[in-house]
């Protein structure tokens, strides 16, 4: 694909970044979080064990220092609602509220700003 044509779709390559994250795992890992044949505790286990899809979140909460750049926000966003995801099941496998938020905090803790 070239360049130009890149821009047909998108505005500048700031939106293109943004673009590609918010495909990249739009559902927050559903073949972890989502799976019925798991208890709690195995989807939680199970969430650091896969190829996890926060590579690219990091790389653009590191390499783009605009904390109002469209991809940083998303980057933002997705560790919300990662560590929701954590959370929530955290809370389904038993923890208490204080042991899910200690356990979020430990596996969401990347900075990303406000």
């Amino acid at each position: 694909m070239s360049k130009r044509t890149l821009y047909q779709h998108f505005i500048n390559k700031d939106e293109l970044i943004a673009e590609y994250l918010r495909h990249f795992d739009p559902d927050i890992l559903p073949e972890v979080f989502d799976r019925t044949d798991l208890t709690a505790r195995e989807r939680l286990l199970a969430a650091f064990e896969v190829d996890a899809p926060l590579c690219p979140f990091i790389a653009a909460a590191v390499e783009i220092p605009d904390a109002g750049h469209p991809a940083r926000i998303y980057a933002r966003d997705y560790k919300k609602a990662f560590a929701a995801r954590l959370t929530d099941t955290a809370r389904e496998a038993g923890a208490t509220n204080r042991t899910a938020r200690r356990a979020t905090g430990v596996a969401a803790g990347w900075r990303l700003g406000p």
